[in-house]
């Protein structure tokens, strides 16, 4: 943590999320996460994870929430973890994980969810379907074939037809050079776009390295778009929660 620190001071990187993923089963992630956030809550934005979307849930979903995780995440739509979860029957647009994404709303969190595929058709149900929840899917430039995925045209679609939808656009991958030709569409809707940089193991190394390719890119939208793509967008779905997390505290 002391070199995660210095390393944030010297990008003047504020807060990181961290998180898990809900892969079948419990695997704890919770109880880490929640602890390194007791040790640096100047520093991590704890978010909850370990989801199977079953009846249980819900009740656990609320302690999350009252015990003070900032949001739910990072939710899986494919991966070995998601396609477990789909082998025993889950859709994200059934009645039990509804019930949980409308609870996130009901106290001002959000959803970070792993979007790949980004058309998993039962999740994009579940954020229209959920409309005052906030939904961001992460990773809306990923690094198969060093192309952006979706589209320009299917982005655009989306952020229209779901006004509670943002894009994180981290991706695994350290040149950032790829998202050049999308800097029309980051421009144009920039306050729907958050900076993040999908990093895991070794990640205060790993994000000196990311981030200068980053902000080659991003340097080159206009200032406020990118102080909306930096800090403003996820400092606003922060700040609601954060007013939540005090009043009941209370």
């Amino acid at each position: 943590m002391p070199a995660l620190a210095e390393s944030n001071n010297k990008l003047e990187i504020e807060k990181i999320l961290l998180f898990g993923h809900n892969d079948i089963g419990k695997p704890g992630f919770d109880e880490i996460t929640w602890d390194w956030y007791l040790k640096e809550k100047d520093i991590i934005i704890p978010l909850a994870c370990d989801f199977n979307f079953t009846k249980p849930d819900i009740t656990y979903a609320e302690q999350c929430l009252n015990r003070g995780f900032y949001s739910f995440g990072e939710i899986l739509l494919d991966h070995l973890g998601a396609l477990n979860k789909r082998l025993h029957g889950l859709k994200y647009n059934d009645p039990i994980p509804l019930e949980i994404f409308n609870l996130v709303g009901q106290n001002n969190a959000f959803v970070l969810a792993h979007a790949n595929p980004i058309f998993a058709e039962d999740f994009l149900s579940a954020i229209k379907q959920c409309t005052n929840t906030t939904f961001i899917l992460a990773h809306i430039a990923y690094d198969f074939g060093q192309k952006i995925l979706p589209s320009i045209s299917q982005i655009e679609k989306l952020l229209l037809e779901n006004p509670n939808l943002y894009f994180d656009i981290s991706f695994w991958i350290t040149d950032a050079l790829c998202m050049i030709d999308h800097l029309e569409l980051l421009e144009k809707y920039n306050s729907r776009f958050i900076f993040g940089m999908d990093l895991t193991k070794n990640y205060e190394s790993m994000q000196n390295i990311y981030y200068p390719s980053y902000n080659k890119v991003l340097s080159q939208l206009t200032l406020d778009s990118q102080r909306n793509i930096y800090y403003n967008n996820i400092n606003t779905l922060l700040s609601k929660r954060e007013k939540k997390i005090l009043g009941l505290s209370h």
